[in-house]
């Protein structure tokens, strides 16, 4: 069971990853997860020019149809290690369960910020976000 138009948003993801540089592919991802309550506009291209990817070659990646080929092949993975939701983890073939990081609270909850911070420090990726790195869900 897929959200209605994540294919649609992963498709336009790689398309940016495709034809950008890193930092510009990582500010695509972001304003797609950010502007998640949009997609039912599609405002792929939109998005990709906040992010600074070229306009013309974002609408011809788009349309590559290499893309819907890589996106099955991503999708028949998934199925296969029992992806049932995202993020999903795995680290050296095991599948993390507990890869966030909760506060110490009386009443503990999510701290996105530090998550966030420690798996870009472990992977060594640049934030492109400009978000306090103490946001939590309760």
């Amino acid at each position: 069971q897929f959200h209605l138009f994540s294919c649609e948003a992963a498709r336009a993801a790689m398309a940016a990853r495709r034809i950008s540089t890193g930092a510009q592919a990582l500010k695509y991802e972001e304003l797609l997860y950010h502007h998640q309550h949009r997609l039912d506009e599609r405002p792929y291209a939109e998005l990709a020019a906040a992010a600074g990817v070229d306009a013309g070659e974002f609408a011809e990646a788009v349309k590559d149809s290499a893309l819907e080929s890589r996106l099955t092949d991503a999708i028949k993975s998934a199925k296969l290690l029992g992806v049932d939701a995202t993020p999903t983890i795995f680290l050296n073939g095991r599948r993390l369960t507990n890869w966030q990081i909760v506060t110490t609270d009386a009443k503990p909850r999510l701290d996105l910020g530090a998550t966030d911070a420690l798996w870009r420090k472990l992977l060594n990726i640049e934030s492109t976000s400009q978000q306090a790195s103490h946001t939590a869900i309760r």
